[in-house]
């Protein structure tokens, strides 16, 4: 890591800085010059001004600039004369945008103490002046940077720079790997299995009980070949590494080939009916792409022999192999020796190895005088771990998520390093006694992960270590409806690994992405901001399908969030209290499986029998997105109830904004009326002097008839809280009376409608 003068004398050489505000460059020259000479603060500043005003302008290139790292643009100064073409985007150099009009300074820092001894924060926030020009500050936390500095002398971090070559297939690095995987191996890491001999005995030092359908044979000893091997025929019980590799995005015109992944414009060598035989012959090692190549031999390097890569080992095009080795992913991870993560890849064709500049490496060790003392402290950015490796194209893949979530150990090969990660360590080359704490808080998560969900017995969970996996659930619906899927219908396929580990440590029966231990709460699923990661609007799996039979595009029934395209929350799972309405599952939800038996796989339809309250509510848009609503008060004369002020919190959610059937009551707002079915609401005492100080929280869903009677399809979520008595007493006021209880006492009881979602 490298830091220019400016940052050198302004921020570790000032005790002004620590607890007080300074100005970050008071103008463009100086912080190009900052730029020029490397360093990476001022770098990492720049990408984050870039992404933002590429975001605030809605940029035809947007996305195109967000992949972009700055830090590795200073090796392709080419890149920096633009602007150049690609496609249909026009990529400017990062430093024009310095060259418009601003307000000077952009950026203001503080240097706080963390509490710890050692260890502070330097946060980078946008300047008063440059908030003037911002509209949305919602956006302007793509602005903020934070970087983490703490004492050489945390023991977390090691106290010196490791020595690094400028090519991570050096001897250097495999020599660091070799180091991870002999103390993982050996037993000196508490929460990993260890590894009795490389060959012929497995996880645990027992032999393994699983092995895949099949694996790839490497021999060395003679010019490398390689050969497919049917392991159940060969006996096979040693252990194996996988390989994971992003692929490319098909074209429209390719989505009905059954594959595992589409390959690109890059034609090699893949498993297919018609060469079976063939590749159970030796084959050149320098038949296949460089990736796998260099997989091969990473794979002799730690002692093996065999390696598992999908679409060598699985039959490309026959649909039942897929669907049948697919389900089995889960098992194939959780039992390989080592995965090996090509991150930096963007395809096959493109290898682990990369060239690097060591001396640009995260993090600096640097000379600060803050407090009356002088120090020697590593400086790294707050979010190291997301930036230098969840940032790199393998892990916006959303079938990788499971993959990175269950196998034992990860080697991830990065374009700027190489990372280790396992049950009981992460590290990097330049933290290779593990990352420190204050910057661990995602690789702890997961650790956490496979301590509660992979390795202790159900049995053994308190309640505690319960609610710490639901909480981890949420995280993980999260984190894998966030990265990309080329075939939208593999959505719970590719999840299923991590739904069955979480059925298994729960106890809990799976259905669609749910689980039936308070499915009530979990209906109440939502699209954050109604969008994808990539801030594209959110869709149904049905939207532009209609003119395809349902088997080609069909995911899961409307009231499960696999049927969406967009980022998942879930709700938190809380007390109820006994003042409480819940909606009744009048059975087990039913669904129907392409596979017969297999609760985790691909579903051909599915149903949902209730009984609730329904209500018929209007909602004004509160933005020109389209992307979340508010309900919508009727005038006094009405309804006959005060009309309240717009502070009331009662939110609708759309699932698709895109298909909304919106009304244009011409003041500017659009307005959505649709039914509401309530999932849950409590009410509470907000006052403790004042009985009559009710107040109302709850979910529920918003519906669209279907041409059906009484069969439902959701199009949102609702959500409300400290709903005032006389707010509940007009939401009381639509609602709609069932024909068999209308008028009648016995309606409150009978809990209103019968209904069936779909």
């Amino acid at each position: 890591m490298t830091i220019c003068d400016f940052c050198f004398n302004e921020v570790f050489q000032s005790d002004e800085v620590v607890g007080s505000y300074k100005p970050h460059h008071l103008g463009s020259s100086s912080w190009k010059q900052s730029f020029e000479s490397g360093c990476d603060i001022c770098t990492v500043l720049l990408q984050r001004l870039r992404d933002f005003q590429a975001q605030a302008t809605r940029d035809a290139a947007r996305l195109q600039l967000c992949e972009e790292n700055l830090l590795d643009l200073h090796h392709q100064k080419e890149t920096l004369e633009g602007p150049y073409s690609e496609g249909t985007c026009i990529l400017r150099s990062p430093l024009a945008v310095l060259d418009q009009d601003l307000h000077w300074p952009i950026y203001q820092f503080i240097v706080q103490d963390s509490g710890k001894e050692g260890q502070f924060c330097l946060m980078f926030n946008p300047s008063a002046d440059s908030l003037d020009e911002i509209d949305d500050r919602n956006s302007s936390g793509l602005l903020q940077q934070g970087f983490e500095i703490y004492s050489i002398e945390n023991k977390s971090g090691g106290s010196a720079a490791p020595k690094l070559h400028n090519r991570t297939d050096c001897e250097l690095t495999f020599a660091q790997v070799q180091t991870w995987v002999e103390d993982c191996g050996i037993g000196n890491h508490v929460n990993c299995n260890p590894i009795v001999t490389k060959e012929g005995t497995g996880l645990g030092g027992s032999k393994s009980k699983f092995v895949p359908t099949r694996l790839l044979r490497v021999d060395g000893r003679s010019g490398l070949t390689v050969r497919l091997i049917k392991t159940e025929t060969e006996k096979f019980q040693g252990h194996y590494t996988t390989l994971r590799y992003p692929s490319i995005l098909p074209k429209p015109d390719a989505m009905l080939i059954i594959e595992s992944h589409c390959w690109g414009s890059s034609h090699f060598i893949t498993l297919r009916s018609h060469n079976y035989e063939e590749m159970l012959k030796d084959i050149p090692f320098t038949e296949f792409p460089l990736s796998f190549q260099q997989a091969m031999q990473v794979t002799l390097r730690l002692g093996l022999q065999h390696i598992w890569i999908d679409s060598l080992c699985i039959i490309q095009g026959d649909a039942d192999d897929w669907i049948r080795e697919g389900l089995r992913m889960d098992e194939i991870y959780r039992n390989s020796y080592c995965n090996i993560a090509a991150v930096n890849a963007r395809g096959a064709s493109e290898g682990l190895f990369r060239d690097r500049k060591p001396t640009r490496l995260a993090p600096s060790i640097i000379s600060a005088s803050w407090e009356g003392t002088n120090q020697r402290y590593k400086v790294v950015q707050d979010r190291f771990w997301e930036n230098e490796l969840l940032a790199e194209p393998l892990y916006r893949r959303a079938w990788v998520f499971q993959e990175r979530m269950l196998a034992p150990r990860i080697l991830h090969f990065g374009g700027r390093q190489v990372f280790w990660q396992c049950n009981s360590l992460a590290a990097c080359e330049t933290l290779p006694e593990g990352l420190p704490d204050v910057i661990s808080y995602i690789p702890h998560g997961e650790r956490r992960w496979r301590e509660l969900v992979l390795t202790i017995s159900s049995d053994n969970l308190t309640e505690y270590d319960k609610a710490d996996i639901r909480r981890i659930r949420r995280i993980a619906v999260e984190s894998y409806t966030s990265c990309n899927l080329t075939k939208k219908t593999d959505k719970l396929i590719a999840f299923a690994g991590i739904a069955k580990q979480f059925s298994r440590a729960l106890n809990e029966k799976y259905v669609a992405g749910l689980w039936t231990n308070d499915l009530v709460t979990q209906l109440g699923w939502y699209v954050k901001d109604s969008a994808t990661a990539d801030g594209q609007p959110s869709i149904r799996q049905e939207s532009g399908n209609f003119q395809m039979p349902p088997r080609l595009w069909y995911r899961a029934p409307s009231w499960a969030w696999p049927s969406v395209d967009g980022v998942i929350g879930l709700p938190v799972q809380v007390r109820q209290s006994h003042n409480h309405y819940r909606l009744a599952l009048l059975e087990e939800p039913h669904v129907e499986f392409r596979q017969a038996g297999d609760e985790f796989g691909q579903i051909s339809q599915g149903s949902l029998h209730v009984q609730g309250l329904l209500y018929s509510l209007e909602f004004k848009a509160l933005s020109p997105e389209h992307n979340e609503f508010s309900w919508r008060f009727l005038p006094d004369d009405q309804r006959g109830y005060p009309r309240e002020d717009d502070s009331v919190w009662m939110r609708l959610y759309p699932d698709d904004r895109t298909s909304l059937v919106l009304r244009d009551d011409g003041d500017g707002f659009h307005t959505l009326e649709c039914q509401i079915l309530m999932l849950s609401y409590t009410s509470t005492n907000s006052d403790p002097l004042n009985s009559g100080a009710v107040s109302y929280s709850g979910q529920g869903l918003a519906l669209r008839k279907t041409s059906r009677r009484n069969i439902f399809a959701r199009i949102g979520c609702v959500k409300f809280r400290q709903l005032t008595a006389i707010q509940w007493k007009m939401i009381e006021s639509a609602k709609i009376c069932s024909a068999s209880h209308a008028g009648t006492e016995a309606y409150e009881i009978a809990c209103g409608h019968t209904l069936t979602l779909v």
